[in-house]
């Protein structure tokens, strides 16, 4: 959790420094990205504090919702908000990283991978449970691209 709301501080550090030069869909990506992050806390919060609880009191909650760790929700309004997450984390940051390709505030390499990281992991769910396997691959690419921004940002003269 705190991971992603590092995350969510740092697209919002980028967001913010480049305002400006990506104009309006940077803000809509920025927008987008913030709600998948949201929605992915609030995923996570669930995981972390409320299934173990739930679990130990009553398994065949868990069972019939299908609420277990990789598990699809059976309940449509919950599989739809869990899918809505990826999805649009993957959307927003395609949305920004283009706003940040065209503006070229950054060089090109670290957007690169900040934009194919990050829309990978949005469409993790959607993949076939095989691919799972390369999950710390995709997520590296993410992070290497966001702290290289990063990186740029503190060095920008």
């Amino acid at each position: 959790m705190s991971g992603l709301l590092t995350n969510l501080l740092g697209v919002f550090g980028l967001y913010v420094s480049k305002a400006k030069e990506i104009g309006l869909p940077g803000l809509i990506g920025f927008l987008i990205v913030a709600i998948s992050l949201a929605l992915y806390l609030g995923k996570l919060y669930w995981s972390g504090f409320i299934y173990p609880l739930v679990i130990a009191e009553h398994p065949e909650f868990i069972e019939v919702h299908g609420f277990g760790p990789g598990s699809e929700p059976q309940d449509n309004i919950i599989r739809n908000v869990y899918f809505t997450g990826a999805l649009t984390f993957a959307i927003g940051h395609l949305i920004l990283g283009i706003a940040l390709l065209r503006a070229k505030c950054f060089p090109q390499t670290p957007v690169l991978l900040f934009l194919i990281g990050a829309f990978l992991v949005g469409l993790w769910p959607l993949l076939p449970n095989f691919v799972q396997h390369f999950s710390v691959i995709v997520s590296l690419i993410y992070a290497v691209g966001i702290s290289w921004l990063g990186i740029n940002l503190i060095t920008e003269d």
